[in-house]
């Protein structure tokens, strides 16, 4: 996704061009030049006969290039510090404005975020810029300066609730939130596999618990071990959610 890449670069101040190619190479590449996180440059002209002439505002011709890399220039390459070119200058400008607001576009999930989390701890990683902040949101980013259960962070009633989760799901998105589990509470290990294990490996630990779990295969069962199977499904299900 652009827009995690771009979040990335932008948080580290990073200096350099970021390359957007198409997967056909029909056309040159898509650049963005940025200085110490700050864009300089969006180069679209490359893509004109798909978004016609470039606006005059860097900000509009980032929001361009943002769904160009969603759609249809989907390989990126980070050039360190290169040369600058500044095909496409314009008067510099952070991209969190423009970031925040084309995933906030894209909708995604207001909820996503609690499943990955489950009983785990959150906090913000890469803390966005201020620009893309409302004055609501800005207390909840410093709450989640430092580890934080979903519980505590309801609990603390920074901002309206909808406003919080869509805050979340757009930090979700870009890769801004960490995640952190105790040891029981990895979601791996509620799949019984070790760390990090491969996606193919979760997707058959998966098939097979749910196998296992199901009340087809405990006829005999009494209501207590029923209900025990039951939490347990619910545990395995929501861990394979939040991997995949």
């Amino acid at each position: 996704m652009t827009a995690t890449r771009l979040y990335a670069l932008a948080h580290g101040a990073a200096s350099g061009t970021l390359r957007l190619t198409r997967s056909d190479g029909s056309t040159a590449p898509l650049h963005v030049e940025l200085s110490r996180g700050w864009v300089y440059a969006v180069h679209l002209s490359p893509a004109y006969a798909l978004v016609g002439p470039a606006p005059a505002r860097g900000e509009e011709r980032l929001r361009l290039l943002l769904r160009l890399g969603d759609k249809e220039y989907g390989q990126h390459d980070w050039l360190e510090g290169a040369t600058p070119t500044k095909w496409g200058a314009c008067s510099p400008f952070h991209p969190g404005q423009v970031l925040r607001n084309h995933v906030d576009a894209a909708a995604p999930s207001p909820d996503a975020w609690r499943a990955r989390v489950g009983r785990g701890r959150l906090s913000v990683a890469r803390p966005p810029h201020p620009t893309s902040l409302g004055s609501d949101e800005r207390p909840v980013v410093a709450f989640l300066s430092r580890p934080r259960t979903v519980a505590e962070l309801d609990g603390a009633g920074l901002a309206p609730a909808e406003r919080t989760a869509r805050l979340l799901a757009f930090l979700d998105a870009v890769g801004a939130l960490t995640v952190e589990f105790a040891p029981g509470d990895s979601p791996y290990a509620a799949l019984e596999l070790p760390d990090h294990a491969p996606l193919d490996e979760v997707r058959r630990a998966y098939r097979r618990l749910a196998f296992e779990l199901h009340p087809d295969r405990h006829p005999s069962a009494a209501d207590a071990e029923l209900r025990a199977l039951e939490r347990r499904f619910a545990e395995v299900s929501a861990a394979y959610r939040r991997l995949v």
